[in-house]
């Protein structure tokens, strides 16, 4: 499996590597911080297992736009979406949770406790 961590906030990237790392050390993990750059690189791998940790608030391209352009091509059902936000709301957990692919919402900072319940939760849902 790959895990694609996205949010424009670089610090953000790194803090969110290091915690997820150590709960997927098996994996692999690239990082960006501009989803039209990330977008690039699922093209490429249309046939691999995607972890997708997804801000919703960028420039460029926000997190909504990106689960848009997941959902509108079937050739990316291979990816789980988890959402990573510093601003949720209620309509933006509804919201997400329409989408199939989003298998979690998870208010941000990433922690070892909450990264932990999702690959327990993950690891249920298989």
């Amino acid at each position: 499996m790959t895990i694609i961590l996205l949010d424009d906030d670089p610090i953000t990237n790194i803090i969110n590597q290091k915690v997820v790392s150590s709960f997927f050390p098996e994996d692999s993990i690239d990082v960006f911080t501009n989803p039209k750059q990330a977008i690039s690189c699922i093209e490429n791998m249309v046939n691999e297992k995607i972890l997708l940790f997804l801000d919703l608030n960028m420039p460029v391209l926000n997190g909504w736009e990106v689960l848009s352009y997941l959902d509108a091509h079937e050739r990316f059902d291979n990816i789980k979406v988890i959402i990573v936000s510093s601003t949720p709301t209620e309509g933006d957990k509804r919201r997400s949770y329409k989408h199939s692919r989003v298998k979690s919402f998870i208010i941000k900072p990433l922690t070892y406790p909450k990264v932990e319940k999702l690959k327990n939760d993950l690891l249920l849902q298989n």
